[in-house]
């Protein structure tokens, strides 16, 4: 495989890290060659299309110009980041007076920019998952995990890694309710009760552990259910990026792949796929 662009992403970079660490280590292990884009910078999040919305496409645009520089597809872990390169992508394509004015800001042509990339789509192909076989050293072995998309993905593509890993993909019907995590700065009260939901559902439909592959979700999943613990006697059920258990099965060091990081202990699911 030719060298991927990688765009990180300020949360991969600072609260995610164990995401970054656990997907280039992953990548290593595949053979998928990945180079971070130099000098990138924040795509504008959920923020910079309610300010100005010249800024929304042009924090993008600029990554992607970066990116071109490497390869001619760039691989996005973050969903939120994904959309909104995916969307500046689009609107350069056939908006004639944003693609003058971002060539002429950015000194560079903005035409002919890389192909954003999901992270999960990378590792979900069916090439990377055959190799993920190939490569495996330990299984999931039955441990039944609920896949948490969140309200970014639509997609099926988790639970099919999760039957590559050997885990147990579950039915669960709150696999794309929003966690909360855009107004979990600004209303605590109500993240809070909407992660409670969908914890309890996951617990309710048999869940061990919950994956995802969006680092907005991940933390408010695993922090606002560390600090419902308080308020309420439940067992907790540990939050895993995708990339975490592809490692697991590869047989990359826990500590390696941040599973230490997490505030929400993931012992007690390692233990029940026998991987510790």
């Amino acid at each position: 495989m030719s060298e991927l662009a990688y765009y990180p992403g300020c949360l991969n970079h600072t609260a995610s890290r164990e995401y970054d660490e656990s997907l280039r280590l992953v990548a290593d292990k595949l053979d998928i060659p990945l180079r971070e884009v130099p000098d990138w910078n924040c795509c504008g999040g959920n923020s910079a299309s309610s300010l100005d919305i010249g800024l929304a496409y042009t924090l993008p645009a600029r990554n992607l110009v970066q990116a071109h520089t490497i390869s001619k597809e760039v691989v996005v872990p973050c969903p939120i980041c994904y959309e909104n390169l995916l969307e500046s992508k689009q609107e350069l394509a056939h908006n004639e007076a944003l693609a003058a004015s971002l060539a002429e800001a950015l000194d560079t042509e903005v035409r002919d920019v890389p192909e954003p990339l999901s992270a999960l789509q990378i590792f979900t192909a069916e090439t990377v998952l055959e190799k993920i076989r190939l490569y495996a050293r330990k299984s999931l072995s039955g441990l039944k995990v609920a896949a948490y998309y969140g309200c970014r993905q639509k997609t099926e593509s988790l639970d099919q890694l999760l039957l590559a890993l050997g885990g147990e993909g579950l039915n669960w019907p709150y696999r794309n309710e929003c966690c909360g995590g855009r107004i979990s700065g600004g209303n605590d009260k109500i993240a809070k009760t909407m992660v409670g939901r969908i914890v309890d559902m996951a617990r309710e439909c048999g869940a061990e552990a919950i994956v995802t592959a969006c680092p907005l979700c991940h933390a408010n999943l695993d922090l606002r259910q560390f600090q419902l613990r308080r308020d309420q006697n439940t067992p907790l059920i540990p939050v895993f990026y995708f990339t975490q258990l592809i490692g697991l099965t590869l047989g990359i060091d826990p500590s390696a792949l941040g599973l230490n990081k997490h505030f929400v202990s993931t012992e007690r699911a390692l233990t029940s796929a026998g991987i510790k």
